[in-house]
């Protein structure tokens, strides 16, 4: 089987996932092709993987975007030697990355297929961030209109749409159900990945719950208040630190770190916080943490709460996208936006000992359904749904 994917993401938990994904087909002897953005994070990849080609595309960060994309990796993709027999998957990895594979297979004379890798929340996130940025009446109205098209088109030339919990697929039928492909699948991520393994390898140390000292709470990911539900969490610690004392543990950086400074200021809480900005490993960390919080407001399966569950910390959640999904459990989940519930899930953790063991006997839980091989999941599912003519050329094309 031959895949070519196309993303462009070259950070974080996306691009983790697409590496370990790039890592197993190759172990298995299928040939793979990967356009995305030229980036320092691709040398980790190139030239290491078997059977693996890296297409970098050289477009200036600041000019970055959907149909600059698409107009890098047209022109890689005519460069790339296709076979005349084996099957052929064209990709779009998180995003609207797949404008220029859509094009590529609707003209192409051969039957390939192709697939739609999406999270079930992109649209939301980019109007919150919008709205973030002030951006208001046709302007705003243009770029929601924009990234519709563009998924539609996606959208319409695929074959196959994977998405990672059943809440996102169903949120992407809801915008997008004149255009969602025959075949469908939902393929979370696991907490048994290589990468979570080998951060896990750094820890030394796992912290036990004292209630003599402060409560330590713990946040991993981008500083964007309002996607992040960083002030939910502020508000929330404020309350506690009402009731009893708490240490609060914030990792990540992002455009908001200024306002987030005030916040904390504002709620009395900088004596009590360490901003620790971006780690490359925040699993140490939050090993010395009893919680772990993520109050997102949008948010379709975070990997800090797979991170959480690998190291058996008790990880509590907004009841939002596919949190809910990784989290299951009443106890560990609180409404999206709500610091009175947050902080009350907090306080009864720290102070009900039958709390406390009911919180780790479920996180036990979430951690087993997490553990499987996701690699050879995405693999099956490419392999079940390859059609019978895919990869053959008919009769006088080439």
């Amino acid at each position: 089987m031959h895949v070519v994917l196309s993303t462009g993401s070259v950070a974080g938990g996306s691009w983790n996932r697409l590496v370990e994904l790039l890592g197993y087909l190759s172990k298995k002897g299928h040939r793979c092709d990967l356009i995305t953005y030229d980036d320092s994070a691709l040398d980790v990849i190139e030239g290491q993987l078997d059977r693996l080609t890296v297409h970098r595309l050289d477009v200036a960060k600041d000019k970055r975007g959907t149909f600059s994309h698409a107009k890098a990796a047209a022109r890689h993709l005519d460069q790339i030697s296709w076979s005349s027999n084996e099957p052929v998957w064209l990709g779009s990895y998180v995003a609207n990355a797949g404008l220029a594979l859509s094009k590529f297979k609707n003209k192409s004379a051969r039957p390939i297929q192709m697939f739609t890798f999406l999270r079930g929340a992109e649209l939301r996130r980019i109007e919150m961030n919008l709205e973030k940025a002030g951006v208001w009446g046709l302007r705003r109205a243009a770029h929601v209109q924009v990234h519709k098209r563009v998924t539609r088109q996606m959208l319409r030339s695929s074959d196959l749409l994977i998405a990672q919990t059943d809440v996102g697929l169903e949120e992407i039928h809801s915008n997008f159900s004149s255009a969602m492909p025959n075949a469908l699948e939902v393929l979370p991520n696991n907490i048994n990945a290589s990468w979570i393994e080998a951060k896990l390898a750094d820890v030394e140390a796992f912290a036990s719950f004292d209630a003599s000292r402060p409560l330590r709470i713990g946040f991993v990911g981008r500083i964007n208040i309002e996607v992040k539900g960083l002030d939910t969490l502020v508000e929330a610690c404020r309350q506690i630190r009402e009731r009893l004392p708490v240490t609060l543990e914030l990792i990540g950086d992002g455009s908001d770190m200024e306002r987030l400074r005030s916040m904390l200021d504002a709620a009395d809480l900088t004596s009590v916080t360490r901003l620790h900005g971006w780690v490359s490993n925040p699993l140490p960390l939050l090993a010395q943490t009893d919680a772990i919080i993520v109050p997102s407001r949008a948010d379709p399966l975070p990997n800090v709460v797979l991170e959480g569950l690998a190291m058996a910390r008790p990880v509590f959640g907004a009841n939002v996208d596919g949190i809910p999904v990784m989290l299951k459990h009443d106890e560990l989940l609180f409404p999206a936006g709500n610091a009175d519930a947050l902080a009350e899930r907090l306080i009864r953790f720290a102070t009900n000992d039958a709390f406390r063991l009911r919180v780790g006997s479920l996180v036990t839980e979430r951690a087993d359904a997490f553990r499987f091989d996701w690699g050879a999941r995405f693999e099956d599912i490419l392999i079940n749904h390859t059609s019978s003519t895919n990869g053959a050329y008919p009769a006088g094309a080439n």
